[in-house]
């Protein structure tokens, strides 16, 4: 019974991560590389998080296999309401960023008491590092989203430190 109550979460896992992280953050990455729009930094900064999404979408694609179950993945496309293809500003992508690890640290911490309700210790295992990181990454951007509203400056320099 508990592998049946995660594994209807857990096949869904790396579709999410794909419309939920990689294509926000690929799109991100796209648009700040742009030449016309000059913030390389920002635009490795968002591939790496794209990578570390589709790793991400691996890992729990092994554990639900490897645990018996099947998962599907269907034609997803984001809406241009959840992800722009464009920005008005690095404040925004920001925002976007935060917004998206918050939506999946959620998604992931249900999977968690759904797995804790059903005495599923190998499940809770699997996701408290993703807990964790969900955590860090949401610090690591609001710290970021704070630092941009200290001076003008700060985008170029942050910019700097991405590279």
């Amino acid at each position: 019974m508990k592998q049946e109550l995660f594994q209807s979460n857990a096949d869904r896992v790396p579709q999410a991560y794909f419309s939920l992280f990689y294509f926000p953050f690929s799109l991100q990455a796209a648009y700040f590389s742009r030449p016309s729009v000059g913030l390389a930094g920002f635009g490795k900064f968002f591939r790496k998080a794209a990578d570390e999404e589709v790793e991400h979408a691996r890992k729990f694609t092994e554990f639900v296999n490897r645990r018996g179950g099947v998962v599907t993945l269907k034609h997803i496309m984001p809406t241009p309401e959840s992800t722009p293809q464009s920005f008005t500003s690095v404040k925004q992508a920001i925002a976007l960023a935060i917004d998206k690890e918050i939506e999946v640290g959620r998604k992931i911490h249900t999977m968690h008491m759904v797995a804790g309700e059903n005495k599923d210790s190998e499940a809770q295992n699997f996701l408290d590092p993703f807990l964790t990181e969900q955590v860090e990454s949401i610090s690591k951007l609001r710290s970021m989203a704070a630092r941009m509203e200290l001076c003008d400056s700060a985008i170029f320099l942050m910019d700097q430190e991405l590279r």
